[in-house]
């Protein structure tokens, strides 16, 4: 995205994600562990989302709205799935494809286009805090 603390976390998630895919590949069935995983990655994400916004709020980025309820949507799924598949397994194959599939696209379709906004040279704003 062009900002380095998001770009870190974007790295984060993505290696996050894709250790969970790797526990899917193994074969062995790896719901348990892909549970124990997921409080993490469910904090990383809303860390994530919050730096995220905040830049994106700093920088009076158009989409903003917009890239906030998407945010909103996804934390929704997510959790949603989550307390399915702490009933039943059989959805963590579905869980970690949701995963792996929004953050491509998310990166790829709304964060890419925002990058192009602060390489356009929209910069994060001062606070006036005191004057």
């Amino acid at each position: 995205m062009g900002v380095d603390e998001i770009d870190f976390q974007h790295r984060r998630i993505i290696d996050t994600v894709n250790g969970l895919a790797d526990l899917l590949k193994r074969g062995d069935p790896p719901g348990m562990e892909i549970l124990h995983h997921m409080p993490g990655l469910c904090e990383w994400v809303e860390q994530h989302f919050a730096t995220e916004m905040s830049i994106l709020t700093l920088t009076d980025y158009p989409d903003l709205d917009y890239h906030d309820a998407l945010h909103s949507a996804f934390v929704s799924e997510v959790m949603g799935m989550f307390r399915t598949i702490q009933n039943d397994l059989r959805g963590v194959e579905e869980l970690v494809i949701f995963l792996a599939g929004w953050l491509e696209n998310h990166i790829v379709e709304i964060d890419v286009p925002a990058s192009e906004y602060f390489k356009e040279g929209h910069i994060i704003r001062e606070t006036n805090s005191g004057s």
